[in-house]
């Protein structure tokens, strides 16, 4: 759930997919983003000879012409907050005015009920919820954007924490109606069948188009803006076995040359 997927086009072109909204247990089941060779039958010509597709989404912002690369990064992790339930999140990053949420604020902004059926622990789980969507929170503390990289919200993502450290990721493509955002959408939830949430907090997340429910953050603490081109790709066992064996043979080198002659 913290993994994002960065693809990156041959003219530096890169868009962000969540981990959550490609795995199908999640939000992959619906019109699952697609990695294309051919468009009508035919070779893809001046797009290159792979490209990115998603076909949720409302514009093509994150249609990658000309393949260049694909990136799984990995959101960093927050510590846990002792899994208490939670009086109030924060919203901060990439926003001009980051901001403290707890009961009556969130209360008071304008409310969307969702009917949801999701799976929790093997079992399905059927309720109303009544929230506030995630993308206007968002929107009303103000994105930070560069000017000078097209589409550059396409590259960010939204970490959200609970209190006992759990953490779930979501691209901003997905969320902004503008591309994959849709009629369904995604909420900071603060009543359950019309009943504080109890135990899941003051506010926890709701994703209506997910199966399961990984992504439903109970006892919200954080709502992070982050920008994948400033984290890391996670090295592979492999690869950083490798790198471990060369920095030894290094080191042992090193030492060969400041011994005697």
């Amino acid at each position: 759930m913290r993994n994002v997927v960065v693809a990156t086009g041959s003219d530096g072109y890169a868009v962000a997919f969540s981990g959550g909204e490609l795995d199908p247990r999640f939000g992959g089941s619906r019109n699952p983003a697609l990695i294309a060779y051919a468009r009508d039958g035919q070779p893809l010509g001046l797009d290159g000879f792979a490209r990115t597709v998603a076909p949720g989404d409302a514009a093509g912002g994150r249609y990658v012409s000309n393949l260049a690369g694909i990136d799984v990064v990995q959101a960093p992790s927050n510590p846990p907050q002792g899994g208490s339930s939670s009086s109030s999140f924060t919203l901060s990053g990439l926003v001009q005015r980051p901001t403290l949420y707890d009961a009556v604020s969130l209360a008071a902004l304008p409310a969307l009920t969702e009917s949801v059926t999701y799976t929790s622990g093997g079992r399905p789980v059927s309720a109303i919820f009544t929230g506030v969507s995630l993308w206007s929170l968002l929107v009303s503390a103000g994105l930070v954007t560069d000017p000078g990289v097209k589409n550059s919200e396409l590259r960010q993502y939204v970490l959200a924490t609970g209190s006992d450290g759990y953490e779930a990721a979501f691209s901003l493509g997905e969320l902004d109606p503008r591309f994959g955002g849709s009629a369904n959408a995604n909420l900071v939830a603060f009543a359950q069948d019309g009943q504080p949430l109890g135990a899941d907090g003051f506010a926890r997340l709701v994703v209506p188009g997910d199966l399961a429910g990984g992504r439903y953050v109970s006892n919200l603490v954080s709502l992070q803006v982050l920008d994948t081109t400033r984290v890391t790709t996670v090295p592979e066992p492999g690869s950083l076995a490798l790198l471990l064996s060369g920095l030894f043979g290094l080191a042992m080198l090193s030492r060969r040359r400041e011994g005697p002659a």
